[in-house]
């Protein structure tokens, strides 16, 4: 999805919130894309913890979205999910790593440090008792996410209607029971 000015806005609003550099100590938000892919992921390390959301795009969210979630070490070694396996590292200001399919596939990804006062991040929500995600990546930031039901139904998102001011980003997902309209946080990794 490529950004409108409906988008521009709501991520200006969301410039004052920013989502800071990463830190080995306190951890970081990292945004990017799969290398040959139309995915996208979206990455955040709090203290010990640490999450991985890869949104898959046009061709690919039915089948390649996916998220992980484990301590920075497991991250390290492989966080595995529904047989797929994402590992990454740090390197000074970005994040490295491989997601890896049943199958044997592996794509790699390079993510950038998202920058302080910036709207790049990671950013969720819980409906239909599944976590929404919601990657906003890039110079000129576009957004990419996937909403999904504890059914199994996936759909895309976009940019929604009218932006949130207190740190979050209003989305819409058109399904066949007509459109369904969401506000997405900053996500933070869970503490077990």
């Amino acid at each position: 999805m490529r950004m409108s000015s409906l988008l521009l806005a709501a991520l200006s609003s969301l410039v004052a919130a920013g989502c800071g550099r990463p830190d080995e100590a306190s951890g970081g938000t990292w945004t990017g894309s799969v290398v040959g892919s139309d995915a996208v992921v979206g990455a955040v390390g709090s203290g010990d913890r640490a999450a991985v959301y890869v949104c898959g795009g046009d061709s690919s969210f039915a089948t390649v979205t996916r998220w992980f979630q484990g301590t920075r070490e497991e991250l390290s070694t492989g966080l595995v999910r529904d047989g797929w396996v994402v590992d990454a590292a740090t390197g000074g200001d970005s994040l490295a790593g491989h997601l890896v399919a049943p199958d044997g596939d592996t794509f790699v990804f390079s993510l950038a440090a998202a920058d302080e006062g910036s709207a790049a991040g990671l950013y969720s929500t819980v409906d239909a008792g599944c976590r929404t995600g919601v990657v906003v990546h890039g110079e000129a930031p576009s957004m990419q996410g996937v909403w999904c039901s504890d059914l199994g139904e996936v759909a895309q998102v976009t940019p929604g209607f009218a932006p949130d001011f207190d740190g979050g980003l209003a989305v819409a997902v058109e399904r066949p029971e007509g459109l369904l309209e969401l506000l997405v946080r900053p996500f933070l990794p869970a503490v077990p």
